[in-house]
C-alpha cells in the first residue's frame, strides 16, 4: 500500500497521473456495452450517476440502464442475457448461488437495506404500534401486506421482520403489488394495510402525510440481525461467465461507481443530483420537487459500491438459521472485489 501511495503521488507531481490511468483504461476497454439493472426512484443513483456525468465513457464503457423493479425479474433477464448486471436482493443472489448458478457478485448499490415499512393512516393507530418492533408487527395479524413481487427483497425483509415477531408469513396475506407508485396507491386506497417497499415510498408518506412510516431500515430500524449484512444488501451479481471473460469491464464499472459515490457525497453536488434524478424518474406530482429533494436526503447516506464478503456472509448465515436455505453458501468465489 505504500508503494502504491508514493507511485500515485509521484505521478501526479508529474501531472501525469489521472491521464495515464484513463488512457489504460480506455485502451484496454474500448467502448464496450454494459447493461445494468436499474430500479425506480434513486437506489440505483450510484450506476445513474457513473453514466450520467461520464464515469463510464471515462473508463471506456457504455452503461446502459434498464428500469426493472423486481430482484426476481432482473436476475431472469442477466441469465437469460438481456442484462449483464443484475442488482437482487442479496437474499436473491444467494438462492440463486445456492442452486449451483454460476454467478458473482462485483459490487452493492446500497450499504444497509433500502426499504421501509410503511403502513396505512389507520393502521398506525393500531394498538401495538407506539411499541416498536417487533411488538408492531402484530397489529398485522390477517391483515393484507405488499410487496413487489413474490420472492422479491421486499418479501425476504417482511418474513424477517414477522419471524423476529414470532409471527409466521400465514399471519398475514402477502401481497404482490408492484413498484413503489402502485404499492403507494394500494395503500392510501386501502387496498393493502401495509407494505415494504423503498424509495420514492419514504418520500411520499413523509412530503404528503397520506401514510405512515414506521420503519426506516436506511436507518438502522428493524431486525438487529439484519444490521449485519452491511456493505452486502443489494449486490450487483453478473454470470460467472461473463465476469472470467470481462475482467477488464468489470473493473472499469467499479472504477466509474467509485467515482459515482464521491459525487453523491459531495454537498455541493445536491442539486445536480437533484436534476439527474427528476430526468431518470418522472414524477407527475405539484410537490415533485419536495418528492424528489426528500427522497434523495433519505437515500444519499446508504450509497456506498464496495461489496463486503462479511455482509455477504452474514446473509448467508442468516438465511441457514430463519429456514432460506439448507446449508451456507461458500463465498470464497462468489464474492469479486
Amino acid at each position: 500500500m505504500t508503494k502504491l501511495k508514493f507511485l500515485s503521488r509521484a505521478l501526479l507531481a508529474l501531472g501525469t497521473f489521472a491521464s495515464t490511468v484513463v488512457m489504460a483504461q480506455t485502451a484496454s476497454v474500448s467502448g464496450e456495452t454494459i447493461r445494468i439493472q436499474k430500479y425506480p426512484g434513486v437506489i440505483s443513483m450510484l450506476a445513474i450517476v457513473a453514466a450520467e456525468r461520464g464515469y463510464c465513457a471515462k473508463y471506456g464503457i457504455n452503461c446502459v440502464l434498464s428500469t426493472i423493479p423486481s430482484s426476481v425479474v432482473g436476475l431472469q433477464s442477466m441469465l437469460s442475457g438481456g442484462l449483464d448486471v443484475a442488482t437482487p436482493a442479496v437474499e436473491a443472489a444467494l438462492q440463486l448461488a445456492a442452486k449451483g448458478t454460476p454467478v458473482r457478485l462485483i459490487a452493492n448499490i446500497s450499504r444497509n437495506g433500502p426499504y421501509v415499512f410503511a403502513v396505512s393512516d389507520q393502521m398506525s393507530s393500531g394498538p401495538n404500534q407506539k411499541k416498536g418492533f417487533p411488538a408492531l408487527m402484530h397489529d398485522l395479524k390477517g391483515k393484507k401486506v405488499g410487496v413487489t413481487t413474490r420472492g422479491s427483497g421486499p418479501e425476504y425483509i417482511l418474513r424477517s421482520m414477522l419471524a423476529a415477531a414470532g409471527m409466521k408469513d400465514s399471519d398475514v396475506t402477502i401481497v404482490a403489488v408492484g413498484g413503489p407508485d402502485t404499492i403507494y396507491a394500494g395503500l392510501v386506497n386501502k387496498q393493502i394495510d401495509a407494505a415494504v417497499s423503498f424509495e420514492p415510498m419514504g418520500a411520499l408518506c413523509e412530503v404528503l402525510k397520506t401514510c405512515h412510516i414506521s420503519l426506516w431500515f436506511p436507518r438502522g430500524d428493524g431486525p438487529k440481525e439484519l444490521t449485519l449484512l452491511a456493505g452486502a444488501y443489494v449486490p450487483m451479481v453478473v454470470r460467472a461467465e461473463y465476469a472470467e471473460k470481462n475482467p477488464k469491464v468489470i473493473a472499469a464499472l467499479r472504477s466509474a461507481l467509485k467515482d459515482a459515490e464521491a459525487f453523491v457525497h459531495t454537498s455541493s453536488n445536491f442539486d445536480e443530483l437533484q436534476r439527474i434524478t427528476a430526468k431518470h424518474f418522472k414524477m407527475e406530482h405539484p410537490q415533485a420537487d419536495a418528492l424528489i429533494a426528500t427522497m434523495l436526503r433519505n437515500t444519499l447516506p446508504n450509497l456506498y459500491y464496495e461489496i463486503d464478503p462479511k455482509g455477504v456472509q452474514a446473509a448467508s448465515d442468516y438465511m441457514v438459521r430463519t429456514g432460506q436455505l439448507d446449508k451456507p453458501v461458500d463465498i470464497s468465489r462468489l464474492v469479486l472485489r
